[in-house]
């Protein structure tokens, strides 16, 4: 069973009154301590609630979080995003997001109009996607709707991913994008700069906006499973190509830069990728070893850590994946992660010092 771990990503707002409703909770000056003392910044820590947790006791532990990072919040807000946000909704609500059914419509009738057919079916896939509301339309195409909400929750991960790569020694490198259509627009040209580098990815088809809201469409693939759901036979025998896709795409100047289980699919017995997410240019060796950690980390929580390190090798060379050994534990507390990372650090310094390479991290 995978144990249960506490994820917590940090985001500040600006407190421009003495009262405010978060989770359905009324902060007020007594609630929340000193106005003079928490003001003008205010950090609310969003958590996964196991679901054990009661909301009356979650809220409590994440407002008593809050107020022992508020006196430190100021230092941080270079590392923030700018604006102000009012905080009158449910945590929970935050993170998920949704897209209205008239709104879906919307979409579904602009690609009725772009393609020239008629959508007969509209089925929305039931996913844990914080980044886009996923549909399969006429069982042909993959469309995922990416709204303003969504935008902004990749905001919020994007600052706690730079947060994680200022820990692990390096500058931030993950880039935000402003609009939902950037996001969208994105996807679709990175699916298809991957495509154009020999690699196994759905076919991109378009990318458009309606109504505030950003489209991508992207071939469907009926048959996939994603590599955290099929056994580990499997994954032993595919996990050599998966790295070696992934030097593919870094030998062609691309990033993944969100590698993990959900975004490796298997389609007929073929690796494919999905789901690459922006980072800056120049960001190169750095980029490149979080992805190689995303991509062990992943891996070796499913086939074990010497056999991936194995696996590896066999695509990147011992320099690399000594590089790649700061982001280890940074990966390691992202919510989509989950593996020993002591046992994983273990083995590549060991790989390394099998093959006579220099072990200084």
């Amino acid at each position: 069973m995978r144990r249960s771990k506490l994820k917590v990503w940090i985001w500040v707002w600006n407190i421009q009154s003495s009262n405010r409703t978060v989770g359905g909770r009324v902060l007020s000056d007594s609630s929340c301590g000193s106005r003079r003392r928490y003001s003008p910044w205010f950090c609310i820590i969003t958590i996964l609630r196991p679901s054990n947790a009661s909301d009356d006791t979650w809220y409590d532990v994440w407002l008593n979080l809050s107020f022992i990072l508020g006196k430190r919040a100021h230092d941080w807000t270079r590392l923030f995003i700018d604006g102000q946000h009012t905080c009158n909704m449910e945590v929970r609500e935050l993170i998920r997001g949704t897209v209205e059914w008239s709104r879906i419509e919307l979409v579904a009738e602009e690609i009725a109009t772009r393609y020239d057919c008629e959508i007969s079916d509209i089925r929305q896939l039931e996913a844990n996607n914080w980044l886009s509301t996923p549909l399969i339309i006429n069982g042909r195409w993959f469309v995922k709707i990416v709204s303003r909400q969504n935008s902004l929750i990749h905001a919020i991960f994007t600052t706690g991913r730079n947060m994680g790569a200022f820990s692990s020694g390096t500058e931030g490198f993950f880039q935000h994008f402003s609009t939902p259509y950037e996001m969208a627009t994105y996807e679709l040209e990175a699916t298809e700069r991957m495509r154009e580098s020999g690699l196994n990815v759905p076919t991109p088809v378009d990318a458009f906006e309606i109504d505030g809201l950003g489209v991508v469409m992207l071939e469907y693939l009926p048959t996939f499973q994603p590599l955290s759901a099929v056994d580990t036979e499997q994954v032993t025998q595919h996990a050599p190509e998966v790295f070696r896709m992934l030097a593919t795409m870094h030998e062609s100047g691309i990033i993944h830069g969100d590698l993990q289980a959900e975004n490796v699919l298997l389609v007929d017995g073929e690796v494919y990728f999905i789901d690459a997410t922006s980072v800056r240019e120049g960001s190169g060796k750095q980029a490149k070893a979080y992805d190689v950690a995303s991509a062990l980390g992943a891996i070796s929580a499913i086939l074990g850590e010497k056999e991936t390190v194995a696996a590896a090798r066999q695509s990147y060379d011992a320099e690399i994946l000594l590089f790649g050994l700061r982001f280890i534990d940074f990966v390691n507390i992202r919510p989509d992660h989950d593996f020993n990372a002591t046992v994983l650090k273990g083995e590549i310094r060991k790989m390394a010092e099998d093959v006579g390479a220099e072990v200084n991290v």
